[in-house]
């Protein structure tokens, strides 16, 4: 419905695009190009060469998976003959010390004669762009001849473009390796990582921090049912809040239990280190066909769970605190959680677009 006509009477400097994600998702039907949800962002995509004005800055959010996809394949070559320089990441909020794994792909491009400059960054921010690239190509102009564009493909990771051909990965291995990872033991492997590399490794956060300080009878509206505990308790994310990770919040929290968000747990006399106290819960499921229902319940009840909050899932994707009316803590109801976490299910957390921002909004290069 919007025609190339469209585009060139708006004449945007700024291209914000993030497509559907259902078509890249590791839980969906990975049907790429050919699910009929990515044919607007194919439209754009061929849209764009025609432009005589063409954006200066395109960003590109999506889900992990996306950067293994023939339509990010098709998005790239795009770029490249517009002569577009683009950076691609795989980043998440414990990447900047924010207690909740999101892994989200996320592409900056600048046309030419724009370039990308570290000085717009602090050096930890340097630092962690630098070692979460996941690949880079830069079109810079030759000193011999302006006219010849350069074309450079560095490594994910490194921002020397000096000996490439030493320290290049292919594309092929970058989708190779993103196929063969889940979601969870990428996050996991990444977080190992940045902890044991100081250089990468950001200010850690708990949990407690991003707590709304709720009163006895508002808590128990978000305490877990005893029907929900019996059915999934042996799938729950369970933290607490000296825990520095909670799993990534969806749309379906609320509505279902696994893999859509965390559950926290209120009982703090419980001591035990988190690794022991998960084997000792695996133990005890092992001899639930022989436990009495009620003795299961009583053990999980043990634990005091409950969900977290919208306003707390709105904290840790770092909305700011006027955000809504409606995640004010006297809003408090199961019902109203689980709409806005529909609401929030698709967002991302505001720390990383405003760190890409920052990276992607600069000044024309000296030629």
């Amino acid at each position: 419905s919007v025609s190339l006509k469209d585009f060139i009477k708006w004449d945007a400097d700024v291209f914000l695009m993030s497509p559907p994600c259902q078509p890249f998702t590791r839980v969906g039907l990975k049907g790429d190009k050919s699910d009929p949800r990515t044919s607007s962002f194919l439209y754009l995509l061929q849209t764009l060469p025609q432009l005589t004005k063409k954006p200066g800055y395109i960003l590109v959010e999506n889900v992990k998976g996306f950067e293994s996809s023939d339509t990010r394949n098709e998005l790239v070559d795009v770029l490249k003959k517009c002569h577009y320089s683009y950076k691609e990441f795989l980043l998440s909020p414990t990447d900047l010390g924010v207690p909740n794994q999101r892994l989200r792909y996320f592409l900056l491009a600048k046309q030419q004669p724009l370039i990308f400059k570290e000085t717009t960054l602090t050096n930890e921010e340097n630092t962690l762009l630098n070692h979460q690239i996941l690949s880079e190509n830069i079109c810079c102009h030759s000193n011999l001849d302006k006219n010849n564009l350069q074309e450079v493909e560095s490594t994910p990771g490194r921002t020397d473009t000096s000996d490439i051909n030493d320290r290049s990965k292919s594309e092929a291995d970058i989708q190779n390796t993103s196929e063969s990872m889940s979601i969870s033991n990428l996050e996991s492997q990444r977080d190992i990582v940045s902890k044991t590399d100081n250089s990468i490794s950001p200010k850690e956060r708990n949990i407690k921090e991003y707590l709304e300080a709720l009163s006895q009878e508002s808590s128990e509206d978000y305490a877990v049912p005893d029907k929900t505990l019996l059915r999934f308790g042996r799938v729950m994310d369970i933290v607490r809040e000296e825990d520095e990770r909670t799993c990534c919040f969806t749309k379906a929290y609320g509505h279902y239990v696994e893999d859509t968000g965390s559950f926290l747990q209120r009982n703090h006399s419980l001591t035990i280190q988190k690794n022991r106290f998960e084997q000792i819960i695996k133990e005890k499921w092992a001899f639930e066909d022989r436990l009495d229902s009620n003795v299961t319940l009583l053990r999980l009840q043990q634990l005091g769970l409950r969900y977290f909050t919208p306003r707390e899932v709105a904290n840790f994707h770092c909305f700011p605190k006027e955000f809504s009316s409606s995640l004010h803590p006297g809003n408090i109801s199961l019902k109203r959680s689980r709409g806005s976490s529909a609401l929030m299910g698709s967002t991302t957390c505001n720390e990383i677009p405003r760190l890409l921002g920052t990276h992607l909004n600069h000044g024309p290069c000296d030629i």
